[in-house]
């Protein structure tokens, strides 16, 4: 049984003596933080029925916050990223992979967690990965569609849906978590569009491909 070295200590902290015997548990109820197990148990003169409650250890507790279906999407992309197919990803994929998961984690988030700058500076395992993931998807979203295209109508001078993409660069560079140079130029070329004559953008488009992700087939 899964939580049969729960019951026996549960059995041992109770003091019963030997004749002590569980003749079957009769019910199973779990919660997100603990689990109550009501089994029959015999002992010396009577036969009595006992319920009590265990805490779920740390990986019990996480898989109870994540259903099944969840979990199976998480070790799909993880072995993807598993690219030596030792069960292990590089932290540096981290970001990468939870983006993959339809989050949406900060840098400072991604490394508060383990990821890293630099290939080979550390492994995760699945185990190690799912409280990550439980963590992360909890955390509040990081903008929306409306919250982003309000902040760039700022730049929209003529009210038409465009700006210069030269000041979309500029955002990208200079205000929150800021982007290096490669990285705005690579995010610019995948989800910019082109430029026209006077070198503006729509810049709804550049928000949709933005929040679509790594994968925005997936997303559809």
């Amino acid at each position: 049984m899964k939580y049969k070295h729960d019951i026996k200590h549960y059995i041992h902290q109770q003091n019963w003596d030997n004749s002590t015997a569980t003749s079957g548990v009769t019910n199973i109820l779990k919660g997100k933080s603990c689990i109550k197990i009501e089994l029959f148990r015999e002992r010396r003169s009577s036969d009595k029925e006992s319920t009590f409650v265990i805490p779920l250890r740390p990986k019990e507790a996480i898989m109870a916050d994540l259903k099944p279906v969840e979990i199976e999407k998480a070790r799909d992309h993880f072995e993807i990223y598993d690219f030596e197919g030792q069960g292990k990803i590089d932290c540096k994929d981290l970001g990468d992979l939870l983006r993959s998961l339809d989050t949406r984690p900060t840098i400072a988030t991604i490394t508060k967690n383990g990821g890293t700058k630099k290939k080979g500076e550390k492994m995760l395992t699945f185990d190690e990965f799912l409280p990550i993931y439980s963590q992360v998807r909890k955390e509040k979203e990081q903008g929306t569609h409306a919250d982003f295209m309000e902040g760039l109508k700022v730049y929209d001078k003529s009210e038409n849906g465009t700006m210069l993409a030269a000041e979309l660069a500029h955002v990208l560079l200079s205000l929150g978590e800021r982007l290096s140079d490669p990285e705005v130029e690579e995010i610019m070329k995948c989800c910019a569009g082109t430029e026209d004559e006077d070198g503006f953008i729509k810049y709804e488009p550049f928000v949709k491909a933005v929040m679509a992700g790594p994968f925005p087939e997936e997303a559809q």
